[in-house]
C-alpha cells in the first residue's frame, strides 16, 4: 500500500499512548492560503510501509520513570517517527526513532502503568502487557514487586522485599465501576498503606478533595474503592508504614453482588457472601428527617468472630456513615438528611484480618414514635414486634436534673436495650450502655423536651423507668456512714464528699446489693476519676485537688437500703526487712492500711502474713518510691496465713498496703513479717547435705550448686519440720538456672512430703535452689544434690 505524499508546509504529529485511555490521533494539518514568494516547493515522498497493520511483540525495558527512553518491538511500523502514533495508558509519548520493526520513545508525564498502543495509517496495535510507570511520588527503583489483578480473577501474592520498597498492582477499570479488595493470609511485618492511583498516575481523591487510601494492620483487611472516575488502567500501591517493613500479603478482588432492594416496612433481605471479602449491595428509599435502623440476624458463619462492615451511601453516592455489626452488636441507627435512593454495601471483615463465607438477614425499620415517659412517674411499657426497630420517646427535663434509666419485666427473650438521650435543640446526645440500667452522670443542661431513643436489638417487651438520682447528701470521710433507700429500678445514689488533695480513700457499701454497684467519682473540675464495677468496696485514686467531689453509686435495677462508708487509708508506721513483725489493723469497712520500708534494688524479700483476725480475702500490695505497684511472681489474693515473694526494682522507700478484696467489708488485723532469704551456702554434687532453717514467718531459703550441661542429677529433701496453721509440712521448690530464670517444671513446685526430684541441667553453671514454706510456715529441711 502506498501512503499519500505530504503537502508542502504540512505538520505531521506522532502520538504515543499507554493503555488507550486518551485516543491519540495522527493527522497532517495542511495550511491553505496565497502562494508564498520564492522557489517552487519541493514534494517529498513519505516512507512507504509495505507490511500489514502494526503488531507489537514486546517492549523494553518493562517499565521506567517519566522521561525514560524505551523501545517497542514488532512489525508494521512506519520508518518515519512522525508517521507513528504511540500512547501509554492513553497519554502521548514522543517518538524519537523509527524502523519497520522498532520504535524508540520517551515515557511521558501524566500517566501511570498501562498498555502501549501504536497506531499509523495501516491500523493500530496494543500490547498485551502493561508498561510499568511508577505512580506519582514513587520511583521505578522503589518497586519490589508488580503484578496484574482482575475482578474475580486469581489471587495475587504481593511480595515486598528490601528497605523502603513497595508492591504495585495494576488493574483495568471502567468509569463508574466500584472495586473491592481483600488483603489477608500474609507475613507482613508492619502496618501498611493501600493507595489507589488513576490512569494519569495521580492518587485518587474523593469528590470533596480528600486522598483515597487505607491503612491496614499487618494481618490485612478490606478496602472498598470509590467509583472509578475514568476508564483505563489503575495502580494499587502497597506501602509498609515503616522503612524496614515488608513481607507478603494475598490480594483478591471479588465482584460486588447486587441483591436488589429493601423496605422499611417489608421483609428482611438475605445478604449472601459466597466469597471471602465479597461485598453485597442493595438499595432503599428514605425520606429526609426520618430515623431508620438496620438490624442483621440469622448469621450462618462458621465462627463467632465474624463481623460485618455495613456502609451507607446517599443519593449522590457519598458515604454518610458505616457500622460494624456482629452477633452481639446488632442494630444501628441513622437519620436520612435527604429524600432519595440510598445504597447499602456490606462485607464480612472478621476480627484478625480474615474473611469468611456465609450469610445473614438484614432488616430495615423506621423508628416508632411511642409517646412520653414521665421522670419519677410510672414505668413505660415497650413492646417491639419488628426486629431491631427503635422506639422513640420524649420526656420533660429540667436543668440540673441527674437521671438514671432502668429496664424491668423483660419478656419474650428481649435483649438488654441501649438508650440514647438527645437535648431539646439536638446539640448534645448521650449514648448509654446496653444493660438493664444506665445513667447520665452530668446534670441536664436546659429545661425542655428531650428525646429518648431505645435500641432494642431484637424483639420482645419490657418496662422503662426514668428516675432522678437519690440525693444521699454529704458523705463524711472517716465520719458516720450514710444509710440510703432506693425505691425505683435504675435509680442511682449520689453523695457529695469534701476531699483534700492527696487523700487516698476506700469506699464501701454494707450490705451489698445482689448486683453490686458501678462506682463513679467526679472531681470538682468534673473530671471522671473512677468508673468501676465492684461487689462491695472500691479503692479511690489519690484525690488530685481539694474541693467537693461527687460519688455516684449505680445499683442496677434492684431496690432496698444500704449503708455507705468512706474512709482514709490508715498509716501503720514503718516496718523493717528482717526486723520485728508489724500488725496492720483495719477498723472500718472498705478501709486500707499502709506502712513503709526501705529497700535496695535487686534485693529479694518475702512477706509472711500470720495471726489474722481479718476474715475473708485480702491483698498485700507493694508500691515503688514513684507510686507504681510492684508485681510478685505468685497470686496476690490471700486469706488467713500466707506469704508473698517480691524482688525490688529500685532503691528507696517503699509502701506496703493491706487491701481487702472488693467483696470483703470485714475489719480486723494481720501480722506482717518482712524477711530476706536465708543462704544455706553451696552444695557439692555427691557431697555432704546442708541443713536449712527458716525461723521467720514467710521466710525463704536458698542454696546453690554447680552443674554440667546434660548431667542427670537428683535433688534430695529430708527431715522437713515446717509447720503452719494447717499443721502441714508443705513447701515449694524453685530452681533458677544460671541466667536467673526458673527451670521449666521447677517454678514453685509443691512438695507435700520429703523425697527426691530428678533434674537434667541444659546449660553449665551455678544453679540456685529456693525453698518457700507453704502458708508462711517455719521450720527446716535438709538439702542435697547427687547423681543417680
Amino acid at each position: 500500500m502506498r501512503r499519500p505524499s505530504r503537502v508542502p508546509g504540512a505538520r505531521a504529529l506522532a502520538v504515543v499512548t499507554i493503555g488507550g485511555l486518551l485516543a491519540g490521533v495522527a493527522s497532517a494539518l495542511a495550511g491553505a492560503g496565497p502562494a508564498a514568494a520564492g522557489p517552487p516547493p519541493t514534494l517529498r515522498q513519505a516512507p512507504v510501509n509495505t507490511s500489514a497493520a502494526p503488531a507489537i511483540t514486546g517492549f523494553s525495558p518493562a517499565g521506567g520513570d517519566r522521561g525514560t527512553a524505551f523501545s517497542i518491538q514488532g512489525s508494521g511500523f512506519v520508518p518515519d517517527p512522525v508517521a507513528n502514533t504511540v500512547t501509554i495508558n492513553g497519554v502521548t509519548a514522543t517518538v524519537t526513532a523509527a524502523t519497520e520493526s522498532r520504535l524508540d520513545a520517551v515515557v511521558p508525564s501524566g500517566t501511570g502503568p498501562g498498555r502501549v498502543t501504536v497506531a499509523n495509517a495501516d491500523g493500530s496495535a496494543t500490547s498485551a502487557d502493561h508498561f510499568v510507570v511508577p505512580p506519582t511520588g514513587y520511583a521505578f527503583a522503589d518497586i519490589s514487586h508488580t503484578a496484574t489483578i482482575s475482578v474475580d480473577g486469581a489471587d495475587v501474592v504481593a511480595s515486598i522485599t528490601g528497605q523502603r520498597k513497595v508492591s504495585v498492582l495494576r488493574f483495568d477499570g471502567t468509569a463508574g465501576q466500584r472495586i473491592s479488595l481483600g488483603l489477608d493470609r500474609g507475613t507482613m511485618t508492619s502496618r501498611f498503606d493501600v493507595k489507589p492511583f488513576g490512569p494519569n498516575g495521580a492518587q485518587l481523591r474523593t469528590p470533596d478533595g480528600f486522598i483515597v487510601q487505607q491503612n491496614l494492620p499487618r494481618e490485612g483487611g478490606q478496602f472498598l474503592l470509590p467509583p472509578l472516575p475514568v476508564t483505563g488502567t489503575y495502580a494499587l500501591v502497597i506501602d509498609p508504614t515503616t522503612d524496614t517493613g515488608g513481607g507478603q500479603i494475598t490480594v483478591t478482588s471479588p465482584s460486588i453482588v447486587d441483591v436488589g432492594s429493601i423496605s422499611a416496612t417489608g421483609d428482611a433481605v438475605q445478604l449472601p457472601f459466597a466469597k471471602p471479602w465479597q461485598y453485597t449491595r442493595l438499595g432503599f428509599t428514605a425520606t429526609a428527617g426520618k430515623d431508620y435502623s438496620l438490624t442483621p440476624s440469622e448469621w450462618t458463619f462458621s465462627t463467632s468472630s465474624a463481623q460485618s462492615t455495613i456502609r451507607l451511601f446517599d443519593p449522590d453516592g457519598q458515604q454518610v456513615t458505616f457500622f460494624v455489626a456482629s452477633r452481639t452488636a446488632r442494630s444501628f441507627a441513622f437519620t436520612a438528611e435527604r429524600t432519595g435512593d440510598y445504597t447499602i454495601m456490606a462485607v464480612i471483615d472478621t476480627l484478625g484480618g480474615t474473611s469468611q463465607t456465609g450469610s445473614y438477614r438484614l432488616t430495615l425499620s423506621e423508628h416508632a414514635d411511642v409517646g412520653e415517659v414521665v421522670v419519677n412517674g410510672a414505668a413505660k411499657p415497650l413492646s417491639i414486634t419488628r426486629l431491631g426497630q427503635h422506639q422513640k420517646l420524649t420526656f420533660a427535663g429540667r436543668a440540673g436534673q441527674r437521671l438514671g434509666f432502668g429496664i424491668t419485666d423483660v419478656q419474650d427473650s428481649a435483649f438488654f436495650p441501649a438508650i440514647t438521650v438527645i437535648t431539646p435543640d439536638g446539640s448534645r446526645r448521650w449514648d448509654l450502655f446496653s444493660s438493664l440500667d444506665s445513667e447520665i452522670v452530668e446534670p441536664l443542661p436546659v429545661d425542655g423536651t428531650y428525646q429518648l431513643i431505645v435500641n432494642p436489638f431484637t424483639t420482645g417487651a419490657y418496662n422503662l423507668w426514668v428516675s432522678e438520682d437519690v440525693d444521699g447528701g454529704a458523705l463524711a470521710v472517716d465520719g458516720s456512714p450514710a444509710q440510703v433507700t432506693v425505691a425505683r429500678p435504675g435509680q442511682n445514689v449520689r453523695f457529695t464528699v469534701s476531699g483534700t488533695s492527696g487523700q487516698r480513700l476506700g469506699w464501701a457499701m454494707v450490705p451489698s446489693w445482689s448486683s453490686g454497684m458501678i462506682a463513679t467519682v467526679l472531681a470538682p473540675s468534673g473530671q471522671q476519676l473512677l468508673a468501676q464495677g465492684v461487689s462491695r468496696t472500691v479503692d479511690v485514686p489519690r484525690l488530685p485537688a481539694t474541693g467537693d467531689y461527687q460519688f455516684i453509686a449505680d445499683l442496677g435495677v434492684v431496690t432496698g437500703s444500704a449503708t455507705f462508708h468512706l474512709s482514709t487509708d490508715l498509716d501503720a508506721g514503718q516496718v523493717t526487712v528482717g526486723g520485728d513483725p508489724l500488725t496492720m489493723t483495719l477498723t472500718r469497712p472498705g478501709q486500707n492500711v499502709r506502712a513503709t520500708f526501705e529497700g535496695t534494688a535487686g534485693s529479694r524479700f518475702s512477706a509472711g502474713f500470720t495471726d489474722a483476725t481479718l476474715s475473708g480475702q485480702y491483698r498485700l500490695r507493694v508500691f515503688q518510691p514513684n507510686g507504681q505497684e510492684v508485681a510478685g511472681p505468685f497470686p496476690d489474693v490471700h486469706s488467713g496465713r500466707d506469704d508473698k515473694d517480691i524482688t525490688l526494682p529500685v532503691t528507696g522507700r517503699y509502701e506496703i498496703e493491706l487491701d481487702p478484696v472488693d467483696s470483703n467489708v470485714n475489719t480486723g488485723s494481720v501480722r506482717v513479717t518482712l524477711s530476706t532469704a536465708v543462704d544455706a551456702g553451696p552444695i557439692t554434687i555427691g557431697g555432704s547435705t546442708v541443713r536449712l532453717e527458716l525461723p521467720r514467718a514467710g521466710q525463704d531459703g536458698v542454696a546453690s550448686f554447680d552443674a554440667t550441661a546434660g548431667q542427670p542429677l537428683v535433688l534430695t529433701f529430708a527431715g522437713s519440720t515446717f509447720v503452719n496453721d494447717t499443721s502441714t509440712r508443705y513447701y515449694r521448690v524453685t530452681v533458677l538456672a544460671p541466667n536467673g530464670q526458673p527451670v521449666p517444671g521447677f517454678n514453685g513446685l509443691l512438695q507435700t512430703a520429703d523425697g527426691d526430684l530428678s533434674l537434667i541441667p541444659t546449660v553449665a553453671g551455678r544453679y540456685r535452689l529456693i525453698i518457700d514454706p507453704d502458708r508462711a510456715g517455719t521450720g527446716g529441711v535438709t538439702l542435697g544434690v547427687k547423681t543417680p
